[in-house]
């Protein structure tokens, strides 16, 4: 069996603590023969010493990295990679802290192939994919993948939670990965497309165009959003079934439970792990529950690729005195 290393990057935060010990539980509770991989969780720039113990209990290690780029937040999980040059491996399982493990996934590693479930949607129109391909000075791939959720046709787009890297794989990658955020957020980029790109999937394509890296689809049931929904293109329909890795973004109360989400057929899925979590850490579950309409409205953009906050409301402010109606 290939060796396999779980990692993940996150912040110093009370949140962020409660997801990578969620993803942290979910492998070690219903990975099956991964559950014992080891695991490192990058933590950016220091750490509380009560949650390294937390991770300690789970025989997950923990590292402080440095921030990566402050105007690309997403740029911090470049340090998995990193981890090529430290830490012995076959593969990688280079995930988001908003995503859990359910199920089994050994049977999908791969053999030492780059794997990634297409991305929803295409973020950018495809003249400036052209423009872009055009000023690297590379070939355009062939658009001969389908995306997970518009169904449009694209050439090789990957959403970047979830990744399973070969050990080979990683020190390239990484290296093309930054230059091309580089590029990107500096003023070739920013003219090329008329603003800076604040995201790693467009960079992401653009290396592996670059290294003519060929990718091996993940089904959609190893990076399944939890948020949304939305009718799903019928080549991914036979692709609902376990083993899991969900993906539920912003769908966390304050006690690190997951809530309910929209596409029901999950929701035991997410009520099993809580109730399981809940038992491992000695705490009360009392099922699953829903988020506010606002958080549920702003866990939904961020699955359609929009990391915006939503405005509140303008409080009314009273009438003056002596205003007339």
């Amino acid at each position: 069996m290939a060796k396999v290393l779980l990692s993940c990057v996150g912040e110093n935060a009370p949140m962020w603590h409660n997801k990578m010990e969620n993803l942290v539980l979910s492998m070690r509770l219903f990975g099956g023969s991964l559950s014992g991989c080891p695991v490192v969780v990058n933590v950016v720039e220091s750490v509380d010493p009560e949650f390294r113990e937390r991770m300690a209990r789970w025989d997950a290690e923990v590292r402080v990295v440095a921030r990566v780029d402050t105007r690309l937040p997403v740029a911090n999980k470049l340090h998995v990679l990193d981890l090529a040059t430290t830490d012995a491996f076959d593969i990688v399982l280079m995930l988001d802290c908003d995503v859990i493990v359910m199920g089994d996934v050994a049977p999908e590693l791969g053999s030492g192939t780059l794997r990634g479930l297409p991305a929803g949607r295409s973020h950018i129109s495809a003249a400036a994919w052209s423009r872009l391909y055009a000023a690297l000075g590379i070939a355009e791939p062939a658009p001969d993948w389908v995306l997970s959720v518009s169904g449009e046709r694209s050439h090789p787009y990957v959403n970047s939670g979830v990744l399973f890297v070969p050990h080979a794989l990683c020190a390239p990658l990484r290296e093309g990965w930054y230059g091309h955020m580089q590029w990107l957020l500096g003023p070739e980029g920013v003219e090329l497309l008329g603003r800076p790109v604040h995201r790693d999937q467009i960079p992401l394509a653009l290396t592996l165009a670059t290294l003519a890296v060929q990718v091996d689809p993940l089904p959609r049931n190893l990076n399944l959003s939890t948020t949304a929904a939305q009718p799903v293109p019928a080549q991914f329909r036979s692709q609902d079934g376990p083993p899991f890795i969900l993906h539920y973004h912003r769908s966390i109360d304050s006690d690190g439970f997951l809530t309910r989400s929209p596409r029901r057929a999950v929701n035991p899925w997410l009520d099993e792990f809580n109730a399981a979590r809940a038992d491992a850490l000695g705490i009360p579950y009392h099922g699953l529950g829903s988020l506010p309409a606002r958080s549920q409205v702003a866990a939904f953009l961020k699955s359609r690729g929009w990391d915006r906050r939503i405005p509140r409301r303008p409080r009314r402010q009273g009438r003056p005195a002596g205003s007339s109606s």
